[in-house]
């Protein structure tokens, strides 16, 4: 039925009118509300590996083949994490409300660890980069705020009042701006998602 859809001329990106409640709800399709879902994410949310597979074999472009060697273009714009935000594939199998057979996507077996092997790419392109970021910064405020307290403790008269203190709480305040927009960021999608905020709690 996807194939003959698609066939005639509909749109695969086209999302479902609300978030899913559960998974294994009846989808209604519809036009691009928020929240809604494509047929992949559908079949990714209900366990369907054999329709996850067909559809992302389905939207392989080939680029060049030379010999027994192909190389194809794949669009991940449902399946990265990076662009849709909470109903994307890859954050689909990390739930821990999620089926078996979704969470079993991430795993070798399914599609040679396509997806596993997604998280690896993005983890060595930037997500290493920005781990050790923030692990340096909070290393960094923790020094500071380590001198200030000994100096305080060893010298409380003579300690530097001025230069110290005003670092220590810029990096503190560094680390609060980027605690906020990540609370907001958690607020806003299970605003979008109210599953996400029940099964989190």
């Amino acid at each position: 039925m996807y194939d003959f859809l698609v066939s005639h001329g509909a749109d695969p990106m086209l999302l479902t009118h609300d978030a899913v409640c559960s998974a294994k709800s009846t989808y209604s399709v519809g036009g691009h509300g928020g929240g809604g879902l494509t047929a992949l994410q559908m079949a990714c949310r209900n366990g369907n590996k054999q329709m996850v597979e067909h559809i992302i074999r389905g939207r392989w472009q080939r680029q060049w083949k030379w010999g027994p060697v192909t190389s194809y273009q794949l669009s991940l714009h449902d399946i990265d994490s990076t662009t849709m935000g909470g109903d994307d594939l890859m954050t689909m199998v990390l739930y821990k409300d999620a089926l078996p057979a979704t969470q079993e996507m991430l795993l070798d077996d399914f599609m040679h660890g396509f997806i596993y092997e997604l998280f690896e790419k993005k983890w060595e392109r930037y997500g290493r980069r920005c781990f050790f970021y923030f692990r340096a910064v909070d290393v960094i405020t923790l020094s500071f705020l380590l001198a200030l307290g000994i100096s305080l403790k060893l010298e409380p008269l003579t300690a530097d009042r001025t230069t110290l203190p005003y670092i220590t709480a810029a990096l503190h305040m560094l680390q609060l701006s980027y605690e906020i927009a990540k609370a907001f960021a958690w607020h806003r999608e299970t605003a979008a998602h109210p599953r996400r905020r029940s099964s989190a709690s």
